[in-house]
């Protein structure tokens, strides 16, 4: 191993001609000069591939993808990784000059961390896109910093970006790396590595401009559509509850389409004592009850299925103004 080397930097790429110049400058102008990138090709027809092998730097390793698809070309490319540590990197967003040194010093000073993200900032090169969706996520996701933030936001969405994070290497040997599946990669991996023990943070710094284009593989793959997502983290929220000994839990919102996302859960062995709404339904299978009819802490476990724009905030003040903590007595997964 080259000793020199303080991070890999796993980049799969395919037709990224337009994007891999500035993407590419942004990791060589990196204040810390000691990485090496892993750059793997998933099947270009395109010129990128040409350009990465031109480039006069030794750091820069091109490679075929040996397998097709992103999972195939990540978990190749960690293969090929002489670091401890890896940094994940996509071909067309830009990483901001301090973005490795600053990962590479926290990863450092906090050894009982695994995993680390930052901060991003939103930015799109399609004026016709309507991103407005993808900028109220990124709004939230640059508030969830802390181990305790995220563990206890993990079943609502991933507040990781995935080109932002750099993890230590042992995870992937000791609980495996990307799998394969009808879920989003990333987030299927974060959630199996939070239920494991291992403990993720945020660097508090904006140190990545993350691209929104309509061509995103979380836009297009029908792997990140929201019924993905809830069947995913139905099987890792069951997974949690087990491990808490929590047998029945009581769901905030009784409308159809939390009902319907709560069968997911129900089809991993969760049972539902009831349902929390604005009112009370007696039309529905199980009791149906006011919110302010919640009994006090201690007596009930709530998930909070209500999606709405601004519901999630005033429900979980509400619980913790009845002296219910996040984690402990609830959890919100909408």
């Amino acid at each position: 191993m080259d000793l020199i080397t303080r991070v890999s930097i796993v980049m799969p790429f395919r037709n990224a001609e337009q994007t891999l110049r500035k993407c590419i400058d942004s990791i060589r102008s990196q204040t810390m000069s000691f990485w090496e990138l892993i750059a793997v090709d998933d099947g270009s027809v395109d010129e990128g591939r040409s350009f990465l092998e031109k480039l006069d730097d030794p750091r820069i390793k091109v490679l075929p993808n040996p397998g097709k698809g992103i999972v195939s070309a990540l978990n190749f490319g960690i293969s090929k990784c002489s670091s401890d540590l890896i940094a994940r990197m996509d071909a067309d967003d830009v990483a901001f000059p301090k973005r490795l040194e600053e990962q590479v010093e926290f990863l450092t000073s906090n050894p009982d961390i695994g995993l680390c993200a930052t901060k991003v900032e939103h930015f799109c090169t399609d004026g016709e896109l309507n991103s407005s969706g993808m900028l109220e996520y990124v709004n939230w996701i640059n508030h969830i910093c802390t181990t305790e933030e995220i563990e206890n936001n993990r079943f609502v969405e991933s507040a990781l970006p995935h080109p932002s994070v750099m993890f230590r290497k042992k995870l992937v040997d000791h609980y495996g790396g990307y799998r394969e599946g009808d879920f989003p990669e990333d987030y299927e991996m974060w959630l199996r590595w939070l239920g494991l023990g291992v403990k993720m943070a945020k660097v508090p710094t904006t140190l990545l401009k993350w691209r929104d284009s309509g061509d995103r593989l979380s836009r297009t793959d029908t792997r990140y559509c929201r019924d993905s997502f809830f069947r995913l983290k139905a099987r890792y929220l069951a997974s949690f509850l087990a491990e808490k000994n929590i047998e029945e839990v009581w769901i905030w919102g009784a409308g159809r389409l939390s009902r319907k996302k709560v069968g997911h859960l129900e089809k991993f062995g969760v049972s539902i004592a009831g349902y929390i709404d604005l009112m009370e339904n007696n039309n529905l299978p199980v009791p149906c009850i006011c919110y302010k009819d919640i009994p006090d802490k201690g007596q009930i476990y709530i998930l909070g299925y209500v999606s709405v724009r601004g519901a999630r905030e005033k429900i979980e003040n509400f619980l913790r103004k009845k002296g219910y903590e996040k984690g402990t007595d609830f959890m919100m997964v909408a």
